[in-house]
Formats: structure tokens, sequence, C-alpha cells
């Protein structure tokens, strides 16, 4: 999950040494937007359309030429329609952290991490005496790399473009099948079944612990907007769009499945956002 407190504190703790290292002013920002995705999830078996509004939030602290960037989408959920996967939602965490160096003329190169964290319900069969649910979790993580820039359009106009590229991330994903049976005349009774290594075998324990095992994943990611920032008394009002473009592969040692598509995220996002500023 995002660790909102980590956040604030690589804020505070930037905006601490910078003080004492400089007498500059540090220039701090909060913005909050709504993100309105739309978007394809692919997998190997199916695809699945999403219509979903995402909060992000974010805080910029800035002194001279350099600032840090973090943004957060706090756990969402959204639900896809009946398919033939029988997927019913997934809950979905972002979190990224970038250092940003103002080159000059408003560019900016930047570098960093992005952090996904994700649990996909699978949905589940129901008989008289037992019931069959699978889900599936994962996180990937991976270094983020930045080019952007901010141009004047008029007094109180700025367009601002970002290309953001992931070029390696990596994570386990975990698929969990859970059986809960209950016979009668008998007690209850609940096994859990994974895939437990990198082969892909299959794992049972008879309890509601998660197996800690997983399989490796690789993926790759590009994030780029275009935003039009109009400067107002205490903040900047922001619209614009997002588009993001997220693969993951499997990587099984000796497996048939190796390098499989284990999916693809593709989508566009109108957004609109509020940005607070403030100044130290």
């Amino acid at each position: 999950m995002v660790n909102l407190r980590a956040l604030v504190a690589v804020v505070v703790l930037f905006c601490a040494s910078a003080s004492i290292a400089s007498a500059d002013p540090i220039n701090l920002t909060a913005t909050a937007s709504i993100n309105f995705l739309d978007g394809n999830h692919i997998e190997s078996t199916a695809q699945d359309r999403v219509l979903a509004p995402l909060p992000l939030i974010a805080v910029d602290a800035r002194e001279r030429r350099v600032a840090i960037h973090l943004e957060a989408l706090p756990p969402v959920t959204f639900a896809y329609s009946p398919n033939a996967s029988g997927t019913k939602s997934t809950r979905l965490s972002l979190f990224t952290s970038t250092v940003r160096y103002t080159i000059a003329g408003g560019t900016f190169a930047g570098a960093g991490v992005t952090i996904y964290d994700q649990n996909t319900d699978r949905g589940s069969l129901t008989s008289r005496f037992a019931t069959l649910s699978a889900d599936e979790y994962s996180r990937v993580a991976g270094a983020r790399f930045e080019l952007g820039n901010e141009r004047r359009l008029a007094a109180r106009m700025t367009l601002a473009t970002v290309v953001a590229l992931n070029p390696v991330m990596n994570g386990l994903d975990q698929d969990v099948a859970t059986t809960h049976l209950t016979p009668p005349g008998f007690p209850p009774s609940t096994y859990t079944c994974a895939f437990a290594n990198v082969y892909g075998s299959l794992a049972c324990i008879s309890t509601r612990a998660r197996i800690a095992h997983g399989l490796p994943e690789r993926a790759e990611q590009i994030d780029t907007s275009a935003t039009l920032v109009r400067r107002l008394r205490h903040g900047d009002l922001i619209v614009g769009v997002r588009y993001l473009n997220y693969v993951a592969r499997y990587e099984l040692a000796g497996n048939a499945a190796n390098l499989s598509l284990a999916d693809r995220n593709v989508g566009f996002m109108p957004l609109i956002a509020y940005r607070l500023r403030a100044r130290r």
C-alpha cells in the first residue's frame, strides 16, 4: 500500500535540509486531481474496458533548480463488466517519487521510482458443501526517468508537458485459490493453493495465510501528460490529459509460459486538478 506518512516525511526532511543549506525560500505545493480513466485491461485470455475516476494527490518541494515530486494513488477499487474470465474487480494503489533538476528555459530532467500494488478478485464458485475463490496479488517497482517542460503562454497561463519512462520494473505475481469446505458432520476447513516458485508449481497449505512466494514479473511503462495551468490568487487550476501504457510479462525459468503476457494496461485520462501554493 502507499505509505502517506513516508511521503510527508520525505518532503519535511527535504525542506529542513534545504533551509539549513540555503537562505533561499522553498516553494511548496500540494495538488489534488481527478483522472477520468478510459482504458483497457488486457490479459492473455481476456480484455476488459475500464472506466473509473482515479483520485491522485501530489506534493512538490522546490529549492532553486532542484525539486522533489511525490505522487500517490490511494487504494482504489474498480469493477469490471461481466466477462468470460469471471474477474470481478481490481484494487490498485500507486506511489511515485522523483527528483527533478531544471536545466534551462523551463525544461527539467528527473529520476526516481514507481511502485504499484494490486489485488484482483478473480471471482468464486459455490456448491452445496464448498466455495472456491481466486485472488491475484502483485507488487511491481522500478526506476522512473522524466523529461518535462513548462512554457508560459500568457501572463497567467502555462503549458506543462512531461514524458516519463520506466524501462524495467520487477515484481512478484501471486495467484491464490482458496477452497472453503463445509461437509456435513465435519468441522469446516480452508485450503489455500498458490503458484509457489519460478517453475510455476503449485503449493497448498491448510490455512488462510498467503504463501510467501510468487511468479516473477518484468514490466515497462510509458507515462505522458500535457496540462494547461491557470494561475489563480492562492493556487492553480489545472486541466489536461494523461496517457499510460504499462506492459508486464512473466519470467518463468524453465517454463513454456516464459515471457508470456501477464497483463497490459493502456488508457487516456482527462484530468482536472487544483494546486495549492505555499512558501517557506
